[in-house]
């Protein structure tokens, strides 16, 4: 059983979800402010594109969003590169976090 697998395990035993990891390691206003200050600047860039003629694809709009965030907080989240953490799931639930909020904008941007 490799490192991973051993966290993985450990956390299950000790009732450690990936939201409380990232909430032990990053302020949930601090966070918010991030999705609203990404989202706004991922609009801005699609919606030059739209001005350009291009489309935009909703599994692009949102990857964008969540990969920023992600590479905001990749210093807290993993001790300065220090450490493991559960990317995937903690990708995931910031996804199911904001996915009413994303689709939202995404929405009404491509009605442009």
């Amino acid at each position: 059983m490799n490192l991973q697998e051993n966290i993985s395990r450990i956390k299950e035993m000790m009732g450690i979800n990936e939201s409380s990891f990232l909430r032990r390691r990053v302020d949930v206003n601090l966070l918010d402010d991030e999705f609203i200050r990404y989202l706004n600047y991922i609009t801005n860039y699609f919606l030059k594109k739209l001005d350009d003629g291009e489309e935009i694809e909703f599994y692009d709009f949102k990857r964008r969003i969540i990969d920023g965030i992600m590479d905001n907080f990749h210093g807290e989240l993993s001790n300065w590169g220090l450490d493991e953490f559960p990317y995937d799931e903690i990708y995931d639930f910031l996804l199911e976090r904001y996915l009413p909020k994303i689709e939202s904008r995404y929405n009404s941007i491509s009605r442009l």
